[in-house]
């Protein structure tokens, strides 16, 4: 009889696989002071450079978004992520909540949740490139984001949030005043920023920098689901000592991304891990932010135990 290691392998090994080209793999050197200190001084120069360039050339949309400081102040929000602790709510929940008040943040490619796909929410934040980048040569987001561009056309009331030098990107297929931008610039091992305006001191997350958003648009609230950092359990290898990341989102089929071109071993992969939950970190001093997902991995929010109970009393 087979244990639950063998079937658990087997079963992710037949899942329907894709692979993303990197031209530089992420590398982690972490015992090498000379690789940490050119590595840091040359993302440091970078990132200067590329802040100048945004505020220069994008002056208007960085305006834009410093006028929206205290937007939503009397206001709360759920943020989605896309973990399978969404699948605590249901259709009926989710409306009790924007019914009640509520803002809905999601992430990326959130029309392909069969579940909630018919929920349109305020804000739906991209941060990667690819994402709203219509090229066909880019066969795993090319589907995908053809759809959603289709979907933000069709539900003209949803505010797109992205990053400051990808406002170009988003403004061929939507008008310039649903699009809200930010920092996209990372500085994490200087400072702990978590002010969109600046470059961020934390790792790149959709998730994360929605929740920045968030604070700077002063919700009274901010409620999070989908946030379960599962990355740990989620990683696989196969005969060809693969590295493989079990997509495991909550209203889509599983699929296996071949993640073996970004990264130069697994113990590249797995300090990245380790900077993700170590960044989380930097959003816990501010104590109107909860996490509505128990068991989630993150573990720096307070928590509240899913219930329709629950659902009454924050909106109260």
């Amino acid at each position: 009889m087979q244990n639950n290691y063998l079937i658990q392998n087997i079963k992710v090994s037949r899942l329907k696989k894709y692979s993303i080209d990197s031209i530089n793999k992420k590398i982690y050197s972490t015992d090498s002071i000379l690789f940490i200190f050119f590595k840091k001084t040359k993302e440091l120069l970078l990132a200067i450079i590329q802040y100048c360039y945004q505020i220069i050339f994008n002056f208007p949309s960085y305006r834009k978004t410093f006028l929206l400081k205290n937007l939503n102040r009397n206001k709360k929000v759920l943020i989605l992520g896309n973990g399978q602790s969404q699948d605590y709510l249901s259709k009926n929940n989710l409306k009790f909540l924007i019914q009640n008040n509520f803002h809905l943040i999601v992430v990326n490619h959130w029309n392909l949740n069969k579940k909630f796909k018919e929920i349109i929410p305020n804000y739906i934040l991209i941060s990667d490139r690819r994402i709203l980048d219509n090229n066909r040569e880019k066969k795993f987001f090319y589907k995908k984001n053809k759809s959603l561009i289709k979907y933000l056309r069709l539900n003209r009331s949803i505010k797109v949030i992205c990053p400051f030098m990808h406002i170009h990107l988003v403004s061929r297929y939507l008008e310039k005043t649903r699009i809200i931008g930010f920092c996209d610039t990372e500085l994490r091992t200087f400072y702990s920023n978590v002010n969109p305006l600046l470059p961020r001191g934390y790792l790149s997350s959709t998730v994360y920098k929605a929740i920045a958003m968030a604070l700077w648009f002063s919700y009274k609230e901010i409620y999070l689901l989908g946030l379960d950092n599962t990355y740990p359990r989620d990683l696989y290898s196969d005969k060809n000592n693969s590295i493989l990341n079990l997509e495991n989102h909550a209203g889509i089929k599983n699929s296996i991304l071949d993640i073996t071109n970004l990264y130069g071993s697994f113990s590249d992969v797995l300090i990245e891990i380790s900077y993700l939950f170590k960044d989380i970190e930097k959003f816990s001093k501010f104590k109107n932010i909860y996490n509505l997902d128990i068991y989630s991995l993150t573990n720096v929010f307070k928590k509240f135990s899913f219930s329709n109970k629950i659902l009454k009393e924050i909106v109260k």
